[in-house]
């Protein structure tokens, strides 16, 4: 975790890839293999099956051309095994080919049109097709028919926890597959995401321990489990958890990165900078190390470093808004290369237009450039976006006052005072407020 606007640390976002919304695990999302999600196949000694778990073990191995013919061969021996068709639909996934995945999956139905695991899949293929009402549909009535499988549970909670976005909805059915297979680790974690987004930590950091219990190797659980301390300010807990995904799997970037966002917000930018470097060296190709970077480097006074930071974090990712605001912030505080600050922040907001902190610095840098009337206009769009950031509102006090109007300038300063959301520039916020109201205030 470190913040999308170095200039207040409240505004966080998370610099890993299993991250969603606030700070929601992505569920690894099961494939279509046909291990993970087999119909029932026939006994292990026909000829169908063994050419079957030869698929298996060359998709295992990631040789797909290979897995793709014994797959067919299994199929040529048995025409009905649908475990095959799973297999096949897999391949076909990993060639990004959706619509030959689909036509096998269908197959798939033909063949075993009551097997709780060819259901399972096909309601997970409609779900990432983002075909939610039909998937939903399919899902209710596969979980009628086969309450005890953990299968169309898991995936009829999936789809209400990632595609439908109703957490509270899918705790449920992930509390039935983990009656029916207590040992289900995905279970485990899963359910733990969807009781952290409705706000129920104890619970959730129970059910990520009993993930990290039944998978203690498991980098991600670990790290998962760090995100959910970090997320209460419990840093020697996560930090302690992040070790522990490190010292799993070495080459685990995300675990360096968050390390370092904790040691920023303890104010030990040195030990920040030496994670987030580390962090560089084994992901040089993901954007989030380089961003730490700049924000350790600007907490130590190195605008320069932080600027060439900055720039390795969109020169690794072209489309990573946050390194473009962080430059276009710290270029308005500096005061200085303002062309190329309204291009960065220009570029966040074309990126992410809906994201009201990289429309406030935008403002900034239109009034540090100045051009009051329209910064103004941008930060009342932050502000319809988040009615609730305190600094946006801040920023327009600022501003009204520098222009002239204090009456504006004083009912903006009250606002941000009022929302209580604790931004930094509260001190000043008052000081300004008084400044405004005297007789004599500008």
């Amino acid at each position: 975790m470190f913040p999308s606007n170095v200039r207040s640390p409240r505004n966080r976002w998370l610099a890993i890839v299993l991250l969603v919304g606030c700070w929601v695990l992505v569920l690894p999302a099961p494939g279509l293999r046909a291990d993970q999600t087999s119909a029932t196949p026939p006994k292990p000694q026909t000829p169908a099956m063994v050419q079957y778990q030869k698929g298996v073990t060359a998709l295992e191995e990631g040789h797909l051309s290979a897995a793709e013919g014994y797959f067919h061969a299994s199929l040529k021996l048995d025409p009905k095994l649908a475990a095959a068709m799973l297999g096949l639909a897999d391949v076909a996934v990993r060639h990004k080919d959706m619509t030959g995945a689909g036509g096998y999956l269908k197959q798939a139905l033909a063949a075993q049109p009551n097997n709780p695991a060819v259901e399972a899949s096909w309601g997970h293929f409609l779900t990432v097709q983002k075909q939610y009402p039909q998937a939903e549909a399919f899902l209710k009535k596969a979980v009628q028919a086969h309450p005890n499988d953990a299968r169309v549970n898991i995936e009829l909670a999936n789809l209400y926890m990632l595609g439908l976005r109703k957490p509270q909805q899918a705790i449920p059915f992930y509390r039935q597959a983990l009656k029916i297979d207590p040992n289900h680790v995905r279970a485990h974690y899963a359910l733990a995401n969807a009781l952290a987004v409705t706000s129920q930590y104890e619970s959730a950091v129970q059910e990520m321990q009993a993930a990290v219990r039944l998978a203690p190797h498991d980098a991600v659980m670990q790290q998962s489990l760090g995100v959910l301390y970090e997320s209460h300010r419990e840093y020697d807990k996560a930090l302690g958890a992040y070790a522990q995904a490190l010292h799993d799997q070495p080459s685990y970037f995300p675990a360096h990165v968050n390390r370092g966002s904790i040691f920023l917000e303890q104010g030990k930018p040195g030990q920040a900078l030496e994670e987030f470097k580390q962090a560089t060296h084994i992901a040089p190709k993901d954007p989030a190390g380089y961003l730490g970077m700049g924000q350790a480097d600007e907490a130590t006074s190195q605008p320069d470093a932080a600027r060439e930071a900055y720039k390795w974090a969109f020169q690794a990712d072209p489309r990573f808004a946050p390194a473009y605001n962080n430059l276009a912030w710290l270029d308005a505080q500096q005061k200085q290369h303002l062309d190329e600050a309204l291009a960065s922040a220009q570029k966040a907001v074309a990126l992410e237009p809906k994201n009201a902190n990289y429309l406030d610095t935008l403002a900034w840098v239109q009034h540090v450039r100045g051009s009051n009337a329209e910064a103004l206009k941008t930060l009342a769009q932050a502000a319809r976006l988040n009615p609730r950031n305190a600094e946006v509102v801040y920023h327009m006090g600022v501003i009204n006052q520098e222009m002239g109007n204090k009456r504006e300038a004083a009912g903006a300063f009250q606002k941000a005072l009022g929302l209580g959301t604790g931004f930094s520039e509260q001190n000043d916020a008052r000081q300004r407020l008084a400044q405004v109201q005297s007789p004599s205030g500008r």
